[in-house]
């Protein structure tokens, strides 16, 4: 197994790489913001030089910033856009050319809300519905040249996702109804990523819907 992590935070990454590496795995850590197009670049090109090729990408980066629209910080709406849409679209794009040579795969980490709207998440239910747009069309163009896309949409996920909320009055309320229910985990999502991906290459799990099994929203 051969993995490029890419991400913001050197510290997270430093200990992703490690984890990979004690468990006799290779791995790179790639500082990356998904938002520029040079540092997507460069992310793909390393993966390629450094590691030999590229035959999955997995885009997981998300940012939601929660708000009732009249509330809303229109600034916090371009960033949702530019790291959940313009950065999936951006390594897509990049990593394609090598993803047709081997006849890979794109994984895409939606969420639930990409599929029902509800109050306060206007701006991050826009930009999952944008991505999972972009990911049919992908679908469309590549399937048939042996790329599989897979859109994986999960419910609420026990993440520091939500701290990224700077609405607090939103914050709690997610934060309360989050600590109703037992949340996804981490390798829970892990486990639906390898099995996507480990299905017989004429099977594409293209969407995907996960939700936690108490979660009634």
């Amino acid at each position: 197994m051969a993995v490029a992590v890419a991400a913001r935070r050197d510290a997270e990454l430093d200990a992703v790489v490690a984890e990979i590496r004690g468990q006799g795995g290779r791995a790179i850590a790639v500082p990356t913001d998904v938002a520029r197009w040079e540092d997507c670049a460069t992310a793909v090109q390393r993966t390629v030089d450094e590691l030999g090729g590229l035959d999955v990408l997995v885009n997981g980066a998300g940012v939601m910033l929660m708000a009732r629209i009249e509330n809303a910080d229109p600034q916090e709406w371009v960033q949702m856009m530019e790291v959940n849409v313009l950065g999936s679209m951006f390594l897509a794009k990049l990593a394609l050319p090598h993803l047709l040579e081997r006849q890979g795969a794109v994984v895409q980490l939606s969420s639930a809300a990409g599929r029902v709207a509800r109050v306060n998440t206007s701006g991050y239910c826009a930009s999952k519905y944008a991505i999972t747009a972009f990911c049919e069309s992908l679908r469309q163009e590549v399937g048939d040249r042996g790329v599989r896309v897979i859109v994986l949409e999960p419910g609420s996920t026990n993440t520091d996702l939500r701290f990224s909320i700077t609405d607090e009055e939103v914050l709690a309320a997610v934060s309360a109804r989050s600590a109703t229910i037992e949340q996804l985990e981490a390798d829970d999502i892990a486990d639906v990523v390898v099995f996507s991906l480990t299905r017989h290459p004429r099977v594409a799990m293209n969407e995907l819907l996960f939700r936690p099994t108490q979660q009634n929203w």
